[in-house]
């Protein structure tokens, strides 16, 4: 009897440990094979969707990680068997007891176990971090992050960090930094609705004063500040009353406007001489005689400026009174009985 080399001594021992498919794994049908097949393309599947999900992976980055590496595990051993059933029950080496199918079940239960880790960390810092989310929802809304990229994606990564914190379980951390984050997020709110509805009328005011029209019209130039400067309160106090500060900024827009024309005017009327002055009025009176003739009133150009305007009014009031009177339908001899 010839002795075995050591070589070829290990290889037998080796082989023997490294056993084939089980009795029962040898009976099983073709179709009980392809149905673990399936089985494990099916959940694969499943899988696949969460690992594509980009917001649970933001939420628990950790843990989607540690997923996605499973299932590529999974997928490397199904690519190995899912054409050739028979391929299944190999084993994965010459030390390993583990199937080829065995090491891609477990792969699966991993990946799913740390998919549902994940989803329990979404929910967690949803439910942390609630008014922080409404919040960067309204941003969103506003398109805070075209008009200061830099603050939102701050307050983006600070939220982020928060977010961390609940996957890692640090749940202290996350209440004493979610007051701050909150707060820049209110200013970043106010800062954003001012831009869309009151930034321009401040600069717009401002140019008034550089032209010195605070100087020429004084009262309404006031008028006009003090407009937008109740506007500008209002954005602080409440940057989610979109439809009050909408009028406001309309308001503004309307006193910016009066107090330029009017500005203007002043100046130009300064800049002229008497003869000047004189035909500036005189255009007005000749629009006030016009009116007046429309009104069936006779020439007024008797009475000083003021007056005018007085009459004037006057007769608009009686002539819309009288239009409305004979509006009215007249009542027959019945109903007036």
């Amino acid at each position: 009897m010839k002795i075995l080399s050591l070589p070829l001594l290990l290889l037998t021992l080796l082989t023997a440990c490294a056993s084939g498919p089980t009795v029962e794994q040898l009976e099983q049908s073709q179709d009980q094979r392809q149905a673990l097949v399936d089985d494990v393309a099916l959940r694969i599947v499943q899988l696949e969707t969460l690992a594509q999900d980009d917001d649970l992976g933001w939420f628990a980055t950790a843990q989607v990680r540690k997923a996605r590496t499973a299932l590529q595990d999974a997928k490397a051993q199904y690519a190995l068997f899912g054409e050739d059933p028979a391929r299944m029950y190999e084993r994965l080496g010459v030390f390993s007891t583990r199937s080829r199918l065995q090491a891609a079940q477990e792969a699966l239960q991993d990946s799913e176990a740390a998919f549902d880790e994940a989803k329990g960390v979404r929910e967690l810092a949803m439910e942390h971090l609630a008014l922080a989310f409404a919040n960067r929802e309204v941003l969103r809304s506003l398109n805070a992050a075209s008009l200061h990229p830099g603050r939102y994606q701050q307050l983006d990564q600070r939220l982020k960090g928060l977010v961390d914190a609940v996957a890692a379980g640090r749940l202290s951390r996350v209440r004493s930094g979610k007051p701050e984050l909150l707060r820049h997020q209110h200013e970043l709110e106010v800062s954003t609705v001012r831009d869309l509805y009151l930034t321009d009328h401040r600069q717009s005011l401002e140019q008034l004063r550089a032209a010195s029209l605070d100087q020429t019209a004084p009262q309404t130039f006031a008028q006009a500040s003090a407009t937008l400067e109740a506007a500008w309160a209002l954005v602080e106090g409440s940057p989610r009353a979109l439809e009050q500060i909408a009028e406001r900024a309309e308001a503004t827009r309307f006193a910016i406007a009066h107090a330029h024309h009017l500005g203007n005017d002043l100046q130009q009327l300064d800049e002229q001489d008497k003869a000047g002055r004189e035909i500036y009025l005189l255009a007005i009176e000749g629009q006030l005689a016009q009116l007046a003739r429309t009104l069936a009133l006779h020439d007024l150009r008797e009475f000083p400026l003021q007056q005018q305007l007085t009459l004037l009014q006057d007769a608009l009031e009686q002539h819309l009174s009288a239009t409305d009177e004979a509006a009215e339908p007249s009542l027959g001899v019945d109903e007036q009985d």
